[in-house]
C-alpha cells in the first residue's frame, strides 16, 4: 500500500476531480513548445525543455516584463503527460512539492480542468487536458497570477482561428478505420504527415468521444463508440515568419 499516495489523495480530495473535463469537446496536446510570445507584455528570458526520471517531459521557462521594476519575474513550467488521467495523477504528485500547506483546490476557478493555488494569488498549478501547468512569481516582487494563467489556459484550450495558423494545411481531420472494433480498442493514430518540413509545430487534437493517449512516441485512440470518430487536429506553428 502506498501510504503517501493515499494521504495525498485524501488531502487533496482526488476522487472529486479525477478525470474532470470542462471543455465541450475532448482535447489532447502533443509535442507542446513555447515560442517566447505566449504571454503578452512579457519577454522570455529562459526556455528549456527538460527530462527528469519519473517526470513527464516538461518545459521550464522564466519571463520578464520590460516595463517593470527589477524583481518582477514569472516562472512557467509546462508538463506534457501521456493522457488526461496521467496529468491528474502527476498533478497530485506535483502538489506534494509545494511548500505552502495552505494550497487548496480552486473549485470556482475558470482556469484548467482543475486548479490549485495558495492564498494571495501569487501562484497556481492547473491541469488542462494532458498538460499540467505551474505558474508563479519567481522573484521578490509579487504580482497577481490568476489573469495571466487564465489567458495562457485559453491559449492552450481554444480552437485557433485559421488565419492565425501559419501552416498550409490549416486544420486536418484524422480518419480512423474502426469497423468491427469493440469499444475500448486502442487504434494507432497516423499523424506523421501533419508535420511541415522545416517548421516548429505542436498540435491540438479536438474530438467528441473516446480518449487519445501517448504510448512512447506513438499516439493511440481508445474507442468509446462503434462509429468512426472525427478527430480534428490543429498544427500550431511557432517558427519565425517566413520573409515574404
Amino acid at each position: 500500500m502506498n501510504t503517501k499516495l493515499d494521504f495525498l489523495k485524501q488531502r487533496f480530495e482526488y476522487e472529486a476531480w479525477r478525470g474532470r473535463k470542462t471543455l465541450e469537446q475532448n482535447l489532447f496536446i502533443w509535442k507542446f513548445m513555447l515560442s517566447g510570445s505566449e504571454f503578452p507584455g512579457w519577454q522570455s528570458a529562459f526556455i528549456q525543455p527538460l527530462e527528469i526520471p519519473e517526470f513527464p517531459p516538461f518545459i521550464q521557462s522564466i519571463w520578464q516584463r520590460p516595463d517593470a521594476e527589477p524583481g518582477v519575474l514569472l516562472r512557467v513550467d509546462v508538463y506534457e503527460c501521456d493522457s488526461l488521467l496521467a496529468a491528474h495523477e502527476f498533478l497530485l504528485q506535483l502538489l506534494d512539492t509545494f511548500q505552502s500547506p495552505l494550497i487548496q483546490r480552486q473549485i470556482d476557478s475558470p482556469i484548467g480542468d482543475v486548479a490549485f493555488a495558495p492564498p494571495g494569488d501569487v501562484g497556481i498549478i492547473f491541469a488542462r487536458a494532458n498538460l499540467v501547468v505551474s505558474i508563479h512569481n519567481a522573484d521578490q516582487t509579487l504580482i497577481p497570477i490568476a489573469e495571466i494563467a487564465q489567458q495562457f489556459d485559453h491559449y492552450l484550450s481554444s480552437r485557433p482561428e485559421i488565419s492565425s495558423i501559419r501552416s498550409n494545411s490549416g486544420s486536418s481531420e484524422v480518419s480512423l478505420s474502426v469497423e468491427d472494433s469493440p469499444i475500448g480498442t486502442l487504434v494507432s493514430l497516423s499523424v506523421g504527415a501533419l508535420a511541415e518540413a522545416g517548421r516548429s509545430q505542436w498540435y491540438k487534437f479536438f474530438y467528441p468521444t473516446g480518449e487519445i493517449l501517448r504510448q512512447g512516441e506513438q499516439l493511440k485512440y481508445r474507442l468509446a463508440a462503434t462509429n468512426s470518430p472525427k478527430l480534428i487536429v490543429f498544427p500550431i506553428d511557432i517558427s519565425p515568419p517566413i520573409p515574404g
